[in-house]
This record gives C-alpha cells, sequence and structure tokens, in this order.
C-alpha cells in the first residue's frame, strides 16, 4: 500500500483504498505527537543541585565529568556516592537518572 502526493492510498491490487488512506494519516498523525512529546521531556539537571559533600564531586557536572554516571545509572567507583546520604544524584542529575523511567514505571 502506499501513499502518493494527492492524498490516494494504493493498495497492492492498485486499487484506491479509502480506509487505508485514513488510517495512513492516523499513524502519521500519532508520529507526530510522540516526536512532539520526546521534545518536550528533555531532561534538565536539577538547578543549583550538589551533593552536600565537600570534595570534588558535587555537582551533576562533577559526576558527569568524572564518569560517576554512564547510561542513566551511578555506576563505579561512584555507586557508594548516590541515595538520600547524597542528596540522592539519581533523581537530580541527568546523567545519573533523572527522569530515566524505572522498569517498574514501564511496567504499569
Amino acid at each position: 500500500m502506499g501513499l502518493f502526493g494527492d492524498g490516494v492510498a494504493i493498495d497492492m491490487t492498485g486499487y484506491t483504498n479509502p480506509k487505508a488512506l485514513i488510517a495512513l494519516k492516523n499513524i502519521t498523525a500519532a508520529s507526530a505527537d510522540i516526536e512532539a512529546e520526546e521534545e518536550e521531556d528533555t531532561c534538565q539537571d536539577t538547578a543549583g543541585w550538589t551533593n552536600g559533600k565537600e570534595w570534588a564531586v558535587t555537582t551533576c557536572q562533577n559526576y558527569a565529568d568524572e564518569g560517576c554516571c554512564t547510561d542513566g545509572k551511578v555506576v563505579g567507583k561512584c555507586q557508594v556516592w548516590q541515595g538520600m546520604d547524597f542528596n540522592y544524584p539519581e533523581n537530580n542529575c541527568c546523567a545519573c537518572g533523572k527522569g530515566k523511567k524505572s522498569a517498574e514505571d514501564v511496567a504499569m
């Protein structure tokens, strides 16, 4: 089935198919809605956030620069620098997971 510039949908038999045209228009509209939502979901680090500690890795930028966060998780030696004691970088820094849906969120 194809959609031509004049708004005509042709099925595999070569005949015009008005139902196919409606379906293709609905798919196109849904795709545009999804793209708009993705653009709105751009993550931003919590302004002015720090982990409350007085050493080199204290801000979201520090966590990212030091390789403490990868694929939306606090990783490696930095795994101990998360949670309540470190003011939740995973909830405040995009690189550490802010804005990422957990497996539980996706399952619901």
